[in-house]
């Protein structure tokens, strides 16, 4: 049986592989690799401003697991793609600005820097 990380990653791959000849179908894969993650909220991607401010500051994106946020990323790139084949500029761009919602949750209101951990090891040595 596959693992729920395995499922999402099988959606997103038949995705990316049908999205310029059938960007439609695509995007139902894109959505079932995203409510897969997210659940309903799925289907109310992309988000909209809560405040007069036009930030968007969402619970679940701050405390979502940081695979499981570039999974979300990648399927919201994958769902704007679709959309700029069909020649709809606007809700690409709706998705786009879901991945920066997404990154300002994760940067900008978390303690310490995304994935700071690995940026902030040392470099192999290249001494033999």
């Amino acid at each position: 049986m596959l693992s729920t990380l395995e499922k999402i990653g099988a959606h997103r791959r038949t995705a990316e592989q049908i999205t310029q000849s059938q960007p439609a179908e695509a995007r139902k894969y894109f959505t079932w690799a995203l409510q897969a993650m997210i659940g309903y909220l799925a289907h109310a991607m992309p988000l909209v401003s809560n405040d007069e401010t036009g930030g968007v500051r969402y619970l679940p994106y701050i405390v979502m697991d940081g695979e499981v946020k570039a999974n979300v990323m990648a399927c919201c790139v994958g769902m704007a793609k679709t959309w700029m084949v069909e020649k709809n500029p606007e809700r690409a761009l709706a998705w786009l600005e879901e991945v920066r919602v997404l990154h300002h949750n994760t940067r900008f209101i978390l303690p310490f820097p995304f994935f700071g951990e690995f940026l902030s090891r040392s470099p192999p040595s290249t001494d033999a």
